[in-house]
């Protein structure tokens, strides 16, 4: 009977998922996630070769590889999730393409640190990601849907989790081929790359099915400068804190007018362009004035209506989703109970929560500078 390792099945699946790519969905993946994915399938045939046929022909060109996989899932990831990231110039991309360099002179000339520098790139950029993933300020991800941020933290994470666990089987494998002579490298080698992998290809993917990539006009320079004191850094003074309030006072009105909160499209970097207003400003003016991130300063808008809806009209809980611009019914309901403090049912049928939640908070903070009908009936004013 053959034995066919399964890392192999896997990446003979990764390579069906990239033709299907290439053919139904060409332009809506980028050539970085693309060539990202297709590494990642011919590292897993590389890894089945050496640890369950004992080939070893190919050791150079695994250990290049497996120190190019790493930057090339940061950057992939990156760019998909910022604008800012997808105009980084050639000559800094360049600049992660060191560490395999490194590799193949450290490989070619027999010198005794490959091992070493796999190690560290693996752990370095697991690092990284996880950061990025956990980071509170999602401004650097304006290119992907409101809706989707959380899961796109999470991809990070999963990505850089799984270059962490690399890390470790790396010394792990090292220990023991210099302890036991390797008597228990393969059989761990083969289920932690095929783990390990099938993360990061899952986080690559994660990220690009919630990222916006469509083509639109260059707004590297703002088309409307609200905040002229805005500052790169530094505190936050008083006529600034004023300037920024103002700001959003526009931002309030110019999104409930146009109702862009029902884009269930819409990210930082499309608000910006519908806006006219840097992106940078719009996330500076929300988290100082509202202490939330951009997507929960457009999901309030979101519950608001939702909540509007479902107490005035007849629609069944999964057309208001889709109505107000959600697109899962698990995110919904997360933000609905965040925000109103009760779940979308126990609201309908008459239960009411105290006026401490985020909704009436955000009432309180519109009411006076824009007439709202969702807001207004919420709340009876006359």
């Amino acid at each position: 009977m053959i034995n066919i390792p399964i890392v192999f099945l896997f990446s003979f699946a990764l390579s069906l998922l990239l033709v299907w790519i290439l053919v139904h969905h060409n332009r809506r993946i980028g050539l970085l996630p693309k060539l990202t994915l297709g590494l990642i399938a011919i590292q897993s045939v590389l890894v089945g070769l050496r640890w369950t046929y004992g080939i070893h022909s190919f050791l150079l060109v695994q250990a290049t590889l497996a120190t190019l996989i790493p930057p090339l899932v940061l950057l992939s990831m990156r760019q998909m999730a910022s604008a800012q990231a997808a105009r980084e110039p050639i000559e800094r991309i360049m600049l992660y393409l060191i560490p395999s360099v490194l590799v193949f002179a450290a490989a070619f000339l027999k010198l005794p640190l490959v091992d070493w520098i796999i190690t560290s790139v693996f752990a370095g950029f697991g690092l990284a990601l996880i950061y990025l993933g956990v980071a509170t300020d999602t401004k650097w991800q304006d290119r992907v849907r409101f809706e989707g941020v959380v899961t796109s933290s999470r991809a990070f994470v999963i990505a850089g989790c799984a270059l962490l666990v690399s890390a470790l089987v790396d010394v792990f494998i090292s220990f023991d081929v210099a302890s036991t002579n390797g008597i228990y490298a393969a059989r761990i080698v083969g289920l932690a790359n095929l783990s390990i992998l099938l993360c990061l290809a899952l986080g690559v993917l994660l990220v690009n099915r919630n990222a916006n990539l469509e083509d639109l006009p260059d707004t590297a320079e703002p088309l409307l400068m609200l905040v002229p004191n805005y500052p790169e850094t530094g505190e936050i003074d008083h006529k600034l804190r004023q300037e920024l309030a103002e700001l959003l006072k526009v931002m309030d009105a110019a999104i409930i007018k146009r109702q862009l909160y029902r884009d269930p499209n819409l990210s930082l970097d499309r608000l910006a362009r519908k806006l006219l207003i840097p992106t940078r400003q719009i996330s500076l003016a929300v988290n100082t004035q509202r202490a939330i991130n951009v997507s929960q300063y457009i999901n309030l808008f979101r519950v608001m209506e939702a909540a509007f809806l479902l107490k005035t009209t007849d629609c069944s809980v999964t057309e208001v989703i889709y109505d107000v611009g959600f697109n899962t019914k698990s995110n919904f309901n997360r933000e609905f109970k965040r925000i109103v403090g009760i779940s979308p049912s126990d609201w309908r049928k008459g239960l009411e929560n105290d006026d401490s939640t985020p909704m009436r908070s955000f009432y309180n903070e519109i009411s006076d500078e824009v007439a709202w009908e969702p807001a207004q009936r919420l709340f009876a004013i006359p």
